[in-house]
């Protein structure tokens, strides 16, 4: 009795199972049912009622090839053990297939659809915010079937694949509805292996295992695979493919062109080079400018991601006033790369943020603590470049070692240069062509390709620096350094004895925006120079560079260059090498605390070494100030210098240099009191830097006009400003545009037009013009309130000393200074002779707005020359000379001096 009623419930039982399998494919749940229905037919292949169950799973999933393949094996199973045909039902069924009525014919009611099955990894830390890269893959997804993310190891391609495909899931529920899959292709060694990663990944075992019992021809895991997706709405992620990338590709291609509805997410080192890949490049993540605070720093994800893994190796690690430089200094040394910053930051737990920003030069053996769960090539920063490094072939390591000894970037002419192979063809490097060989370290995402700003430059190709410290390491232990070293060394001097005298000229934006990009491979030249002790080398730089850093307002690097080349020349210079042997004399020669006699007697010595060879100092760009400066040393104004000089003018051939002097002695009229003729030659100098087109050099000339007029024609001075800011503008300037507007402000308040000067005060306050021009903007700052509380007031009354906006704020005997006569009365320059102070009645006296201060460097990435006025420099050696010790914000378009 209880067998019976034990068998009684086990039909029960089972009928009840098939009868719930058969509601939920009434229902449309074709994916979820698909299983069981398998495991049915498994356990019991002689009854029908699975086989139909499992037909019609099948056809639901559009796969019909499959169902009617699982009739027919039914059906000679029957025929073969029991000699029966299969019912007039089972029969009825398997005509609806084949005339098509088994597959759903209409759209599944959404209460009645079953959720998409989504089978991605969860993450065990959190992730940063990446909005925009998120974005960007969702979009591309939504517009491709095949979407590639690209990058060096570390970037964190797959966290951002996998939130990616979340992501998709819930903005964009029908692309994914048929399931959504992650297959890590890491562990996989052979592209052989890789249709039976995804089976496994897309659970299809138990098929093959029914395959088997049922005593059907076992299908291949690809046509397993395929078969499963067939017209399915789902989304494939491929994790790491760049070691299989071959095999890899040519599985995606037969998976899109037989799956019409599936999408593929690759994650990869380079491209897998199908056709309609789309590519998305993940970047690192982006550090924040040096000298970021605290509260601006918190803003940038690099910081965000570095703050939270430090605080799980360190609890209660916060960024603050105290370590934000050093935080800042870490991810920038690191490039922002993520799996670097874990790292590093775990590192936390044995050395404060200093101590590890101080010992990044020898990163590959600082971080060394990664995950044991990750995979053996994330757990340590060497591994993870020693992956993508094993991966190359020969041409592709010979290429990338080489570029490490260019910090700066290079181009397609500088890799070729420097990349080839010493004794084979030109352009080629072990048998392959240079350039192509550098497209692949591009697509593998060990160079980095940076778009030029302006679309008539060239592209520039990079290595992040973790890439190229270990390609430095590489290049050291093959064998071949010095040749390279020597190789990039020569390419830059040669580059910039190309590039100096267009520096003076109309192509003078183009090749300032050339060195400006080249300026780190300049400084990694010299200093091989030196470590070589190639005298001629290093001279050679100094001389043709010295323009570029002047422009760039970068004297004390060429100051501290010559210090360096005349240790190593010696008291004599080399024959052929006189011009820059006093280059580097004259560079040398401002160091002020020496004495205005010892300074006298270096600039004679450059003269001296230029006579030797037959040369005069009025006939060179720069050395042609040392005879400005000795005119300023002059105790009248009728000097020999100033006699050269003016002789220059007339004999000069070279419009730029004629211009040049015309300048130069504008300035000089201006210092020794002439005020008309100081107007005079600065408007010819500017009409003449016109004609050569020198941005720069108009540049300097309306600075100066600004300075000598602005006591007397305010209405000329806005004029001019205004040419100034377009002039700027054209030629890419930028830092000279922030000068303009400073100056234009204050004209404006002398005006009387209030309100145009606070809107133009409110842009320049608070932005990157605000330190390079602190004193001036903020007396406008107080001459606005001033006005404000006395409407209507013109320029100061005579009879009082306004010092204008920018100038010294204290002025002591010896400083030129400008007296303005009454109305109708002529402007001259004079001596003041009683100190400091208002003037006692008569002409007000306002200092000359040549001036004097500390330097202050430019703001990291900030490219172009910045603002002043040529005054700056030979202001200064003039109050040296003259032992004044006026100061002050400066000018900052002109080179500045020697030595300061």
């Amino acid at each position: 009795m209880g067998e019976d009623v034990a068998l009684r419930l086990a039909e029960a039982r089972r009928t009840a199972r098939e009868d719930h399998l058969s509601a939920r494919l009434d229902l449309g749940r074709f994916v979820e049912t698909l299983p069981e229905a398998e495991a049915l037919v498994s356990r019991e292949p002689q009854r029908e009622r699975p086989v139909e169950l499992l037909m019609r799973a099948l056809a639901g999933n559009g796969r019909t090839a499959d169902a009617l393949a699982a009739y027919d094996v039914f059906r000679e199973r029957l025929a073969d053990e029991l000699g029966l045909d299969p019912s007039e039902h089972l029969r009825r069924v398997h005509l609806r297939l084949l005339r098509g009525e088994l597959v759903p014919g209409g759209p599944v009611p959404e209460e009645a659809r079953s959720p998409a099955v989504v089978r991605l990894p969860r993450p065990l830390t959190s992730f940063v915010p990446r909005e925009t890269e998120v974005g960007a893959a969702v979009e591309r997804l939504s517009a491709a079937r095949l979407v590639t993310l690209t990058g060096p190891g570390g970037s964190g391609k797959t966290r951002l694949a996998v939130e990616a495909a979340a992501t998709l899931v819930e903005r964009a529920p029908d692309l994914a509805s048929g399931g959504v899959w992650f297959v890590g292709l890491a562990p996989v060694r052979r592209g052989a292996d890789l249709p039976d990663a995804v089976a496994s990944a897309l659970d299809l075992r138990g098929q093959a295992v029914f395959q088997a019992r049922a005593a059907v021809l076992p299908q291949s895991p690809l046509e397993r695979v395929v078969s499963f997706l067939g017209e399915r709405a789902g989304l494939v992620v491929l994790d790491n493919c760049e070691h299989v990338v071959a095999d890899a590709a040519a599985l995606v291609e037969t998976l899109l062109s037989r799956c019409p509805d599936l999408r593929v997410l690759v994650t990869s080192r380079e491209p897998l080079g199908v056709g309609g890949e789309t590519l998305l490049p993940v970047p690192s993540l982006e550090p924040p400018p040096e000298g970021t605070g605290v509260e601006e720093a918190g803003s940038y994800p690099s910081v965000t991601l570095f703050s939270e893994r430090a605080r799980a190796a360190l609890p209660g690690f916060t960024v603050n006033a105290d370590n934000v430089g050093y935080v800042v200094r870490i991810i920038r040394e690191l490039d922002g790369m993520p799996l670097a910053l874990e790292l590093a930051a775990a590192r936390l737990r044995a050395m404060s943020p200093a101590q590890l920003a101080d010992r990044l030069r020898d990163r590959f053996r600082l971080l060394t603590n990664g995950s044991r769960s990750a995979l053996p090539r994330h757990r340590t920063l060497r591994a993870v470049v020693d992956w993508s490094w094993e991966l190359l072939d020969e041409p592709e390591r010979r290429l990338l070692r080489r570029l490490a000894v260019l910090p700066g970037g290079a181009t397609l002419e500088s890799v070729e240069t420097v990349g080839s192979d010493p004794d084979a063809p030109d352009g080629t490097v072990a048998g392959d062509d240079v350039w192509t060989v550098l497209f692949a370290l591009v697509d593998k995402s060990l160079v980095v390709a940076e778009d030029p700003e302006r679309e008539d430059a060239p592209a520039r190709y990079r290595q992040l620096e973790t890439v190229r410290a270990y390609a430095a390491e590489r290049l050291a232990a093959s064998g071949e350094e010095e040749r390279v070293r020597d190789a990039q060394a020569r390419y830059a001097r040669d580059l910039w004895h190309r590039g100096d005298p267009e520096l003076r000229g109309p192509g003078q934006r183009a090749w300032l925006a050339r060195l400006s990009a080249e300026a780190d491979n300049c400084v990694a030249a010299f200093h091989w120079a030196v470590e070589r002790r190639d005298a001629a080398l290093a001279l050679e730089l100094v001389e043709y560079s010295q323009w570029y850093w002047a422009l760039d307002e970068h004297w004390q690097q060429t100051n501290r260059w010559s210090g360096q080349v005349l240790e190593l020349v010696g008291d004599a210079p080399p024959e052929g090498y006189e011009v820059a042997y006093a280059s580097c004399l004259f560079h040398c020669s401002g160091e002020m605390g020496l004495g205005r006699a010892a300074v006298l007697e270096r600039l004679d010595r450059v003269e001296q070494v230029l006579a030797g060879a037959g040369l005069r100092a009025e006939d060179h760009p720069v050395l042609v100030l040392c005879l400005v400066y000795r005119s300023m040393a002059d105790r009248h104004h009728g000097g020999r210098a100033r006699v050269r000089l003016e002789e220059s003018v007339r004999e000069q051939g070279d419009p730029w240099a004629r211009a040049m002097a015309y300048l130069m002695l504008s300035l000089l009229d201006a210092v020794h009191g002439e005020a008309d003729r100081a107007v005079e030659r600065a408007t010819t100098a500017l009409e003449s830097m016109r004609e050569v087109g020198d941005a720069w050099g108009q540049c300097n000339a309306i600075v100066h006009l600004v300075d000598v007029v602005r006591y007397t024609d305010l209405e000329r001075c806005r004029r001019l400003l205004d040419e100034g800011i377009a002039l700027a503008r054209r030629g890419g300037l930028d830092g000279v545009v922030s000068t303009f507007r400073a100056r234009r402000t204050q004209v404006l308040v002398d005006l009387g037009e209030v309100e145009e000067a606070e809107r133009d005060l409110k842009r320049l306050l608070g932005g990157p013009a605000e330190d390079e021009h602190r004193v001036s903007l903020r007396l406008t700052h107080i001459q606005l309130a001033a006005r404000r509380r006395t409407p209507g007031r013109g320029l100061a009354a005579p009879g009082r000393d306004r010092t204008g906006p920018g100038c010294p704020g204290r002025v002591r005997p010896g400083l030129r200074r400008t007296r303005v006569a009454g109305a109708g009365g002529r402007p001259r320059l004079g001596r003041r002779r009683h100190g400091p102070g208002l003037a006692r009645g008569g002409p007000r006296v306002v200092a000359l707005p040549v001036r004097v201060g500390a330097d202050q460097r430019r703001g990291p990435g900030h490219h172009g020359v910045h603002g002043g006025g040529i005054g700056s420099g030979v202001g200064r050696v003039h109050a040296r000379l003259r032992g004044t010790a006026a100061r002050g914000p400066r000018h900052r378009l002109a080179p500045g001096p020697p030595g300061a």
